[in-house]
């Protein structure tokens, strides 16, 4: 016996089959000289009959080594992601699976979303092995462009402030329309 899955408190303590797992949370064992088969898939087709190809054994729990068939619930390949993908709190990284944290891709499967945060460590690594060291800091900072932006507000020409600073004066001209809106 296991615990009571605490998502779902209404199904009761899970059954957790103790051989060893494949290495990805699911339990497989050999019988009668057979193929491998999977504890849960195994459990299923001893109560139920066989599964149709078109089906997936679902487990409602979350809990892959559980084969208690209270449990368990056939379900189609899209909605066994859909179920899977809304159960996940964090991308594989530990990051949180938050809305700001995770772009959707436009029109496409739970399986193109990806992590913002884990995207910008990437960018960050691959830069660094780029150029062989850490990135630079940022260029201009907001306090920089707030500098800069009060300077041409006061008076000062934007080429001589250009000149002072090395910054365009088209950007200039940018920092000081957001600084008057």
């Amino acid at each position: 016996m296991g615990s009571v899955p605490s998502h779902r408190p209404d199904l009761g303590p899970c059954h957790i089959h103790t051989n060893a797992d494949n290495g990805n949370g699911y339990v497989q064992f050999r019988y009668d000289h057979g193929n491998g088969k999977y504890a849960h898939r195994y459990a299923w087709e001893r109560v139920h009959g066989r599964i149709p190809t078109d089906l997936q054994v679902d487990h409602l729990c979350r809990v892959r080594s559980c084969v208690n068939i209270g449990h368990l619930e056939l379900v189609t390949s899209a909605e066994n992601t859909r179920r899977a993908s809304r159960a996940m709190t964090t991308c594989g990284r530990g990051h949180p699976r938050t809305p700001e944290n995770i772009y959707k891709w436009p029109g496409g499967s739970p399986h193109r979303n990806y992590c913002r945060q884990c995207h910008r460590e990437n960018d960050r690594r691959y830069a660094e092995e780029r150029r062989g060291g850490p990135p630079p800091p940022p260029k201009y900072t907001d306090e920089f462009r707030r500098q800069i932006a009060a300077r041409v507000l006061d008076g000062e020409k934007y080429r001589i402030v250009s000149h002072d600073t090395g910054v365009p004066i088209s950007t200039i001209e940018k920092w000081v329309q957001r600084l008057r809106v």
